[in-house]
């Protein structure tokens, strides 16, 4: 029940009563269960999904619940652009027609262009799947001034040449604290610290927010009230 004990107070926090646009990296239920809920309570406007992963069985079940509700289901692949005011999404990968049987190598990447800052937010991409960015993409449009970073710190990913691409100033880790999984992983730590970036998990600042101010930006942390 992400939605109820955890979204909506922080949306009750702050008076928002609606998201614009939820971006549903894939389809695996630690990303789409929050979602699920907030759907059911008539609070979203627009659900944002890869093209490729639309048949997925979890995909087709969120993307049912999303039209019961008069949700808007955005289709996005490689070169896509979302548009809304000052701000900019460019989706970075799936391409429409790629495939796989594992749900974290279709992983929507996207780019967030506000007038301050570049974020980049990566799903549980493996390494493999950032070597294939590296390789179809203009390395330019990875670089990021924060970076979502791959898949809860999985020592598979972020990658020594993806993170050299991207070259972030500071990088975020989503994980569950005592997870079963390790994350992050102590190797992947070591190359987020190698790569420059400050480094924040959410298992030690608890939530992290960026705020977007005319020529600058700044992040804050829920539990140890740090800013970047």
């Amino acid at each position: 029940q992400i939605g109820k004990y955890c979204i909506l107070p922080v949306m009750d926090y702050y008076g928002e009563d609606t998201v614009d646009y939820a971006l549903v990296s894939h389809a695996d239920e630690d990303h789409i269960s929050g979602v699920k809920e907030l759907i059911e309570g008539d609070h979203i406007k627009n659900i944002v999904i890869a093209e490729c992963a639309a048949e997925d069985d979890g995909m087709t079940d969120l993307a049912a619940l999303a039209e019961q509700h008069g949700v808007q289901i955005i289709k996005v692949s490689r070169g896509s652009r979302i548009k809304d005011g000052d701000w900019t999404f460019t989706c970075i990968y799936p391409e429409s027609d790629s495939s796989s049987s594992d749900r974290n190598d279709l992983s929507m990447v996207l780019r967030l262009e506000t007038d301050t800052a570049l974020l980049l937010f990566t799903g549980d991409i493996p390494a493999g799947v950032e070597q294939e960015i590296l390789s179809g993409t203009d390395n330019s449009l990875l670089a990021a001034d924060i970076l979502k970073v791959p898949h809860h710190g999985s020592k598979y990913s972020s990658s020594d040449s993806f993170l050299a691409a991207v070259s972030p100033n500071a990088a975020i880790v989503s994980c569950g604290k005592k997870n079963k999984y390790g994350h992050p992983a102590p190797e992947t730590l070591n190359r987020l610290d190698q790569s420059g970036a400050q480094i924040y998990k959410t298992t030690e600042t608890g939530a992290v927010t960026a705020y977007f101010y005319k020529k600058r930006y700044k992040l804050k942390t829920y539990l140890t009230k740090a800013e970047l």
